[in-house]
């Protein structure tokens, strides 16, 4: 089955050319997120798209045409399970990408190792550098119970120890007394590896999931200032035709997608966020970087 249609061939998407290049590569994530899928109701875990893939489907009924990649989330537990899962190893050519593999996000990835998508600004030995489908996990984020507030703040501060502890050590001369997150769980975090103390973070994130009604991304919540959902906005997903497909989208799409874009249904014709992303659905990731290296050695 085809997921795109009239894949060989260019056509005008809402005055976007879309070029055959570009659809084999949604073909090929839609191939992966079919196996994310398959993996979810097999193991009873929700998930639903969210970000420019949720837009994508409500405004378009499949990819924004100036997009190339595919979001979804799931919340803190569903998360930990399909990650526990996915740790064990995916099938060929598919891998699994996280902190605990090779990437040096706080959410992961799915890959397909036969193509390309290579990110020029990770530069990292070894990395898996396919075409990917992100998947974002779902935290708490305060609501109107001050005790939220705290759990969030420690959350945040344990975030940080696992990324940035100089950050950390820096709050902690400016406060001139202990932080929220007591000095001794802060020294003992210290002296773990950025594994095991971002391996603490999902573990606290985890356990206080259910502390307040709403949640977000937290990287996103933080740069993007106030970017929380309330959780009954996901409590149940609808399926929704994407292409030749059908996806999970969240029953309160239409809240979230004004939370993110106010007036969605007006868009002006853009680019990808991913312009300095080099992809092709045809060349595996391994054989274009050692075309780059021949160049190089050249």
């Amino acid at each position: 089955m085809a997921y795109i249609n009239d894949i060989f061939k260019d056509e005008i998407r809402d005055g976007f050319l879309v070029t055959s290049d570009r659809k084999k590569i949604w073909e090929k994530e839609i191939d992966i997120l079919l196996l994310i899928d398959k993996i979810c109701k097999e193991n009873d875990i929700k998930y639903f798209v969210d970000y420019g893939t949720l837009l994508g489907t409500i405004r378009h009924k499949g990819f924004i045409p100036w997009d190339d990649d595919l979001d979804i989330m799931m919340t803190r537990p569903d998360y930990m399970r399909f990650q526990k899962i996915a740790l064990k190893g995916l099938p060929a050519p598919y891998h699994y990408q996280c902190i605990y593999t090779d990437g040096p996000w706080m959410f992961s990835k799915v890959r397909n190792s036969n193509t390309t998508g290579y990110e020029k600004r990770y530069d990292i030995p070894n990395m898996n550098q396919g075409l990917w489908v992100d998947i974002f996990p779902l935290d708490i984020v305060p609501d109107a119970n001050p005790n939220s507030e705290l759990i969030f703040t420690m959350m945040y501060i344990i975030y940080l120890m696992a990324f940035s502890p100089s950050t950390v050590s820096e709050l902690r001369k400016q406060k001139g007394s202990e932080l929220i997150v007591d000095d001794e769980t802060l020294n003992n975090l210290s002296h773990m590896d950025y594994k095991e103390r971002f391996k603490q973070f999902e573990l606290f994130a985890l356990s206080n999931y259910d502390n307040s009604e709403n949640e977000s991304t937290l990287l996103y919540y933080i740069l993007l200032d106030n970017y929380g959902k309330k959780k009954s906005w996901a409590k149940d997903t609808i399926l929704m035709p994407f292409e030749n497909i059908e996806v999970p989208v969240p029953n309160g799409y239409d809240d979230i997608l004004k939370t993110y874009y106010k007036d969605y249904s007006k868009f002006v014709v853009g680019t990808s966020e991913h312009n300095n992303v080099v992809q092709s659905a045809d060349i595996p990731y391994k054989e274009y970087l050692q075309k780059i290296s021949d160049k190089l050695l050249t």
